[in-house]
């Protein structure tokens, strides 16, 4: 069945519209497929092999592509048949299983510096996720129409042990779509933490770029641990290369629109622009002034990680008062906390995942902090949202950026990463604590 797609155009409603029909087939990128096309290749040398017992009728998808209501918009849909029975055949029960991978590449459009460009299409099924043994239906999900042309691949594949010998059996098609947007739209240049402020305010800021700074990347960063020597960022996702501050007053309706609403778009958890943490002591977000700043990293951050323990962090001097600071003690004297009162900490390790706390360090131990502070991550992209009146509400404050990466000894035996947003041996930067606009 070919795809069908239903789209809005500049001039008037939604309408149906028949995409063009694609191209031959090409062959999956061998970075993607590499493995399982080697797997392919050895397993499937019996007579018995036919391509038609997995059948798909995805196409290209061609058109004026329009967001309906500013929303993820399903803009088309294919089918990946698999014929079980003709497996079942030959395969023992309860060996076969199924399995959908992909890979979206952008050409065309918009991105900031060093941003790589967020995917404008997504699938209704995520890359790695199994098939049922049967019909199987994905969406096509339009995100952002700031594109010229999306190349969608994807290979499904199944995996079974023959009856007669147990020996493996491995089938599959690969095949490849575009996506072509007729309709490009002229977009000023808006880097990701900009659509994040601007989503949130429901304000457009023509002139976003006084609000962030380039920060210098392959600079040796200090361990906590002065005997340790300081060393380049290892992971792109802990080496910063921007960093940036706004301060808003948001009303009860912007906190519905962003955080709180049933429509909202940063819901605590997974949404479908980022995902979003509220601290462990957490207060309800109220109508105020709010401080929102960001860092951004190289690459992006992982969901989930087998090999590191993460920790991302805001740490700040509230109220200028440098006798109530934090100070590392021997061996950590370069803690990239020091000189803080006020810590907002996002870490990640693969026993709890992800754990927003928060603390009040202006005695030691520090106490736990009440906030209604929520970290949104989303790609490269770090971006906290804290309520002034939270820590008091003072005039100015002192931030650092942190991030850190460890195997579970804090860097000081084994492997570490780490970058700090004024360096260690830097002073903490002045945030005034005033409307930016």
């Amino acid at each position: 069945m070919p795809t069908r797609v239903a789209m809005l155009r500049p001039e008037g409603p939604a309408e149906p519209f028949a995409p063009m029909t694609r191209p031959a087939p090409r062959a999956l990128r061998p970075v993607l497929v590499a493995g399982a096309l080697a797997l392919l290749a050895g397993a499937c040398t019996d007579s018995s092999y036919r391509r038609d017992r997995i059948l798909t009728d995805a196409e290209d998808v061609v058109g004026c592509l329009k967001l309906l209501d500013g929303q993820p918009t399903t803009i088309g849909s294919f089918r990946i048949q698999i014929l079980d029975g003709e497996f079942e055949s030959f395969l023992e029960e309860g060996s076969i299983s199924a399995t959908f991978t992909s890979e979206i590449v952008r050409q065309g459009g918009n991105s900031g510096p060093r941003h790589g460009p967020r995917s404008p299409i997504t699938l209704s099924l995520d890359s790695g996720s199994p098939l049922e043994l049967g019909s199987n239906e994905i969406d096509i999900v339009l995100q952002d129409t700031d594109f010229e042309q999306v190349r969608v691949s994807f290979l499904a594949e199944v995996v079974g042990r023959r009856i007669s010998d147990r020996s493996l059996a491995v089938f599959g098609i690969d095949r490849e779509f575009v996506v072509t947007n007729t309709c490009v739209p002229v977009f000023r240049r808006v880097t990701p933490p900009q659509r994040i402020v601007e989503t949130i305010t429901g304000v457009e800021i023509d002139d976003f770029g006084r609000f962030y700074a380039a920060t210098p990347t392959g600079v040796p960063t200090l361990n906590a641990n002065p005997l340790i020597d300081p060393q380049v960022p290892t992971v792109g996702y802990t080496e910063t290369f921007e960093v940036g501050s706004v301060v808003v007053d948001l009303d009860q309706q912007q906190l519905d629109d962003a955080f709180l609403g049933p429509n909202a778009v940063f819901p605590v958890g997974q949404g479908t622009e980022a995902r979003t943490f509220e601290a462990l002591t957490s207060s309800p977000m109220m109508p105020g002034r709010y401080l929102i700043s960001w860092q951004c990293v190289e690459v992006d951050v992982p969901l989930e990680n087998q090999d590191w323990y993460l920790q991302y962090a805001l740490v700040l001097d509230r109220d200028g008062d440098t006798g109530n600071n934090y100070q590392g003690t021997t061996p950590f004297e370069n803690d990239p906390f020091n000189g803080t009162d006020t810590w907002l900490i996002l870490q990640y390790d693969r026993f709890s995942g992800w754990l927003l706390s928060s603390a009040d360090a202006r005695s030691f131990p520090p106490n736990l902090l009440t906030t209604a502070c929520r970290a949104i991550l989303q790609g490269q992209v770090l971006l906290w949202v804290v309520p002034i009146e939270d820590f008091g509400g003072p005039p100015a404050a002192d931030l650092r950026h942190t991030c850190f990466a460890h195997a579970g000894d804090f860097g000081q035996i084994g492997p570490w990463s780490a970058d700090a947003t004024p360096r260690i041996d830097e002073p903490l930067l002045r945030i005034a604590l005033e409307p930016s606009f």
